[in-house]
């Protein structure tokens, strides 16, 4: 005999101490594939040869966090109850959707929601990046009672603060031009910076200046007056 099956579950996850919370919430039915994704981000980079052509060579850019993607499928109308009885699927789509909700009840951005997406010995910890809905059945009343969710998750490792396009533009109204957050610098850009002067600023170094580029995807060094910035310490 084969063992139970088992369904998949969406688990939110503490995002400070990093462990369940409660309100885990297990799909209706599992999905019948899971896709991982993960890219990296290269840009043609050209090195002068003195009486040669300049030879041409990929230089990497940026790295980008793994996504993974799945379908759930939900059915209310597959029950024992009339159809004029039958239960609004989106009673329970919405709690997938409720777990991107970065707003809270007084419309004060909040940091988004870490889950779990865990079948079996398979699991994918992140936040929910995008989720389409599609109503396939509704009944005669116009009720949907059938949905399927495609949805995408964002590995956790993802550089997420809160308010975080509001933080070199702090720094600017308090009168500063670096300020630190966690394991981020943010900066303004000011006249006659490079990206050399701003790594030498806010790393210690000018040679780290490729790491003041690639956490601000810039290709084109000639950075612009007033850009504000976001480094990875």
């Amino acid at each position: 005999m084969g063992g139970k099956l088992e369904k998949a579950k969406i688990i939110p996850i503490d995002p400070v101490l990093g462990v369940p919370l409660p309100g885990s919430l297990t799909v209706m039915f599992n999905p019948s594939e899971l896709k991982v994704t993960k890219q990296n981000k290269y840009v043609e980079n050209r090195l002068p040869r003195p009486g040669f052509r300049h030879l041409k060579t990929a230089l990497f850019c940026d790295d980008k966090n793994e996504t993974c993607s799945f379908k759930l499928f939900f059915d209310t109308y597959d029950t024992p109850l009339p159809e004029a009885e039958k239960e609004n699927v989106t009673k329970y789509t919405k709690k997938v959707l409720d777990l991107m909700a970065v707003k809270d009840l007084v419309r004060i951005v909040m940091p988004p929601k870490k889950c779990t997406f865990a079948w079996g010995s398979f699991q994918f910890q992140g936040y929910i990046q995008q989720v389409s809905q599609t109503f396939t059945k509704f009944t005669s009343q116009g009720t949907p009672v059938r949905a399927i969710l495609e949805v995408t998750m964002i590995a956790d490792d993802i550089n997420i603060l809160k308010g975080v396009t509001d933080l070199a533009q702090t720094a600017i109204d308090a009168g500063k031009n670096i300020i630190e957050t966690g394991k981020t610098i943010a900066t303004s850009v000011k006249q006659g910076d490079s990206l050399a002067t701003i790594a030498s600023k806010t790393l210690g170094s000018s040679e780290s200046w490729r790491d003041v580029a690639e956490s601000n995807n810039i290709v084109n060094p000639r950075i612009v007056e007033g850009v504000n910035l976001l480094i990875k310490k």
